[in-house]
């Protein structure tokens, strides 16, 4: 199910193409010192060292609707909103407490609440509609659909049916067809925006989508169109374990990742997270020639029903990728206390970069 803040940009887009605001370069820069000039200036000097679900959901905008955030300026934080500024159309792209805005001076410097990042790639996987499967399809290789009369010629090929009627204004198909390697179909996992490109994550279909190895299986699926980079990325699910979930600690407010691999290592680490508390937990035992740590902390929260979790860590041939969340910890009970959201958990040791990405 799609949320509304497509919407909400493109009312925007249309104020801006329809010469919303003021037309005075005078008040145009004016506004922009209000509001968005100091950012600006910030954002020159900044260093990308924003959580990476907060990159991506700047490239994703930029990607998505390049009309209103041109470019790809730095990113400045300031005591109440993380924003990149786009001089050219006079609009910043914030975020505050969860929420993200829109503000500039088609909206008189107020900022305009579009959605909570979580609604957003890549906080969240971009959704996708399963169009077509078929069992033994004569197509094979991946495809990117972006227009209908590409898709008619595809569609000759695939199916006997008429196409499906698809509105390229705001989908496009992408298509996983014919056995891979392995000699198995390939299934769709997760739609994201990573670094400005879409990467479609697929794994191997199993039994169910080759049962006899003669099969050749073809998947279509719509997701929202997107005129960057498209990827696909075969994955395999990692034998992981969870050690820690909100663990007695104090590590502050700030996000933060962590890929823990040697022994001393790990003592620093759990020393560091429990050094406001005697005497100190003991350090649970890792067997790091076959194991590693990784950690997600998302910082304090204000009642105890507010946790980190780990849905699912994956393995690509060039990375592993390490999904977090935030959801309730298991039991009954929400005392309003302090709690710092953080998980500990165990992966196989392995020399691939890993990488943090919000589930």
């Amino acid at each position: 199910m799609r949320t509304n803040h497509f919407t909400a940009f493109l009312v925007i887009a249309l104020v801006v193409s329809c010469g919303g605001g003021s037309d005075s370069s005078d008040d145009s820069a004016a506004a922009a010192s209000a509001c968005c000039k100091p950012a600006a200036q910030a954002a020159q000097a900044a260093t990308g060292t924003q959580p990476a679900e907060l990159d991506g959901l700047f490239t994703w905008a930029q990607a998505r609707f390049p009309s209103l955030f041109p470019g790809n300026p730095g990113t400045a934080s300031g005591p109440e909103y993380d924003l990149r500024y786009y001089p050219s159309s006079q609009l910043a792209l914030a975020t505050r407490n969860g929420g993200v805005y829109v503000m500039g001076t088609v909206t008189n410097n107020q900022p305009i609440f579009v959605g909570w990042r979580s609604s957003f790639p890549p906080m969240s996987p971009m959704w996708y509609r399963p169009v077509f499967y078929d069992a033994d399809s004569s197509v094979s290789g991946f495809t990117v659909i972006r227009d209908a009369n590409t898709l008619r010629t595809f569609w000759r090929q695939l199916a006997p049916s008429a196409p499906p009627d698809i509105n390229f204004s705001d989908d496009m198909l992408v298509a996983l067809m014919g056995r891979n390697s392995r000699g198995c179909g390939a299934a769709v996992d997760r739609v994201e925006i990573v670094g400005g490109v879409m990467r479609v994550s697929y794994v191997d279909g199993g039994a169910n989508l080759c049962p006899n190895g003669f099969y050749s299986p073809a998947q279509v699926v719509a997701v929202p169109r997107f005129e960057g980079r498209v990827e696909f990325v075969r994955v395999t699910e990692v034998d992981w374990q969870q050690i820690l979930r909100n663990p007695t600690g104090t590590w502050g407010p700030e996000f933060r990742t962590m890929v823990i691999s040697d022994t001393k290592q790990w003592e620093a680490v759990w020393a560091e997270r429990h050094a406001a508390y005697a005497p100190m937990p003991p350090v649970p035992s890792i067997d790091f020639a076959r194991r590693m740590v990784v950690t997600v902390h998302l910082g304090q929260a204000s009642w105890s029903c507010s946790a980190p979790a780990i849905p699912k860590i994956v393995e690509s041939e060039s990375a592993l990728t390490v999904y977090y969340r935030e959801s309730p910890p298991m039991g009954g009970g929400c005392p309003g206390v302090y709690v710092d959201r953080t998980v500990f958990a165990t992966i196989p040791r392995t020399t691939k970069p890993v990488r943090f990405v919000a589930a």
